[in-house]
C-alpha cells in the first residue's frame, strides 16, 4: 500500500475513492471528444481528397445519402450565387405549306421471307363473294433468320337479306404474346433468353439483328420487354409464388 494511505481512515478512502473515480470519468470525456474530432478531421480529409483527386462521377457525391441520418461529420457547403439569367429572343421566316411530319410505324424489310397463314371465317362460305383480303405481319424468329408471318384473311359478304342488309365475314387473329404489337412469341423469347439468361445486352441483339438486314430500335425492344414481362412473365411469378 502506498505510505500516504497509510494513515487514511475508511471515510478518507471512501472520499479519495470517489474523487479518483471523478477524475477517471473527466478523462475519458475528454478522451472521447479528442476520439471525435481526429474521426471528424479523417472524415474531411477523406472527403477533400475524394473532391480533389476523385474521378469526376466521384468528386462531388455526398459521403452520407440523404435517406441516411448524418452524424455531423460532412464538410460544411457553402451555397453558390445564383447565375445571373438573361432572356433572348429572336425570328425567323416562316416557311410555307409547311406539314407536321407523321410518325407511323415502320413497315417490316421487304427482303424477309413471308410465310403466309390463311384463316378461313369459321362460318360457312359456300356460294359467298370474297371482297377483299386484311393483311397482318407479325415478325418473327427462328434460330440464325428472321422471317414474317402473314396472316391473310380473306373477307366475303353475304348475299343481301329480305330487309336488304349484307353482312361481311372474316376469320378471327390467334391470339398473340403482344395484342396489335408486330414480334412474333419466338422473337420475344429469344430476346428475352438473350437478355436475362445469356446476359446479352439489347444493344448487342440490336447489331446482330442488322446484320440481318432489319433494323429494331432501342426503345422498341425496350418496350417489346416490359411488355412482355408484365403481360406474361409477372403472372406466372405471382402463380408460383403463390403455389410455393
Amino acid at each position: 500500500m502506498n505510505k500516504a494511505y497509510e494513515n487514511f481512515t475508511k471515510e478518507e478512502f471512501i472520499v479519495e475513492i470517489t474523487q479518483l473515480k471523478e477524475k477517471n470519468l473527466q478523462a475519458e470525456k475528454i478522451i472521447s471528444e479528442y476520439q471525435f474530432k481526429i474521426l471528424k478531421q479523417e472524415t474531411e480529409l477523406a472527403q477533400l481528397k475524394r473532391m480533389i483527386f476523385g474521378s469526376r462521377s466521384e468528386r462531388f457525391v455526398p459521403a452520407v445519402p440523404p435517406e441516411q441520418t448524418s452524424l455531423g461529420l460532412e464538410i460544411e457547403t457553402v451555397e453558390a450565387e445564383p447565375p445571373v439569367t438573361e432572356t433572348i429572343t429572336y425570328t425567323r421566316k416562316k416557311e410555307q405549306n409547311s406539314q407536321p411530319v407523321k410518325r407511323g410505324r415502320q413497315p417490316l424489310p421487304a427482303h424477309l421471307e413471308r410465310v403466309k397463314i390463311v384463316i378461313e371465317p369459321k362460318e360457312d362460305i359456300s356460294g359467298l363473294k370474297c371482297i377483299g383480303e386484311e393483311i397482318t405481319e407479325e415478325l418473327e424468329y427462328e434460330p440464325g433468320k428472321l422471317f414474317v408471318n402473314q396472316y391473310v384473311r380473306p373477307k366475303y359478304i353475304t348475299p343481301e337479306s329480305e330487309d336488304g342488309n349484307q353482312k361481311v365475314i372474316i376469320g378471327l387473329l390467334p391470339s398473340r404474346p403482344i395484342e396489335k404489337g408486330i414480334p412474333g412469341p419466338g422473337l420475344l423469347a429469344q430476346i428475352l433468353i438473350d437478355k436475362y439468361v445469356d446476359h446479352l445486352p439489347c444493344y448487342r441483339q440490336i447489331q446482330r439483328y442488322q446484320r440481318l438486314r432489319v433494323n429494331i430500335a432501342a426503345s422498341t425492344i425496350s418496350e417489346w420487354i416490359r411488355m412482355t414481362v408484365e403481360s406474361w412473365i409477372k403472372p406466372l411469378y405471382n402463380l408460383h409464388r403463390d403455389i410455393i
